[in-house]
C-alpha cells in the first residue's frame, strides 16, 4: 500500500492563523435532517435573521456530508482550505464568486452552476448578487487525512 503524502493537501505558501478540527464547527443550531431508519431527509430552507450568512448542515455520516449557506449580498467567508475533503458548491438561488489564494477568480457562478473543490486547495467566495444567494455543498472526506479547516485570514464564524 502506498503511503500517503499529507504535505499534499496544505498550502505550500501560505501559513493558517486557525487550524480548527471540522466534527467542532457548530452550525446553526437549526437541525433540518430527519431519519428513516437508515436515511436523512432535508429541506433547503435557511433564513438570514438580519445575519450576513447562515450555514445549516443537511445531512452527514463518517465520509460524506451536506451543507447550505445562504448570503446576504456581498456576504462571504474567508480564505481557506479543507484539508481532507473534496467538495462540490452548487448554486440554488442567486451569484456566487469563488476566488483562489491570489484573489483570482476561480468562477461567478449563477443558479444551476457548480464548482468542484479538491481538498487542500485554499479558496473563498462571496454572494455577487443583489439578492441573498444560496449554495450547496456535498464533500466527502478521505479517511486518513485528519479533518481540518485551515483558515488563511480572519477565524472562521459559522454564523456572522
Amino acid at each position: 500500500m502506498a503511503v500517503l503524502d499529507l504535505e499534499r493537501y496544505v498550502s505550500k505558501t501560505m501559513t493558517p492563523v486557525q487550524i480548527k478540527n471540522e466534527d467542532e464547527i457548530k452550525y446553526n443550531p437549526v437541525d433540518r435532517r430527519v431519519q428513516k431508519g437508515d436515511f436523512q431527509l432535508f429541506k433547503v430552507e435557511p433564513e438570514l435573521n438580519g445575519k450576513r450568512r447562515v450555514v445549516e448542515r443537511l445531512a452527514q455520516d463518517d465520509v460524506m456530508g451536506a451543507i447550505v449557506h445562504k448570503i446576504a449580498e456581498g456576504g462571504e467567508t474567508n480564505l481557506h482550505c479543507h484539508r481532507s475533503a473534496d467538495a462540490t458548491w452548487l448554486v440554488l438561488e442567486g451569484q456566487v464568486t469563488f476566488y483562489d489564494e491570489n484573489n483570482e477568480v476561480i468562477a461567478a457562478l449563477n443558479e444551476r452552476e457548480g464548482v468542484f473543490i479538491p481538498r487542500g486547495k485554499a479558496y473563498w467566495f462571496q454572494s455577487t448578487s443583489k439578492e441573498p444567494s444560496i449554495i450547496f455543498r456535498v464533500s466527502s472526506r478521505h479517511p486518513n487525512i485528519p479533518n481540518e479547516r485551515f483558515d488563511y485570514g480572519t477565524a472562521f464564524q459559522p454564523h456572522d
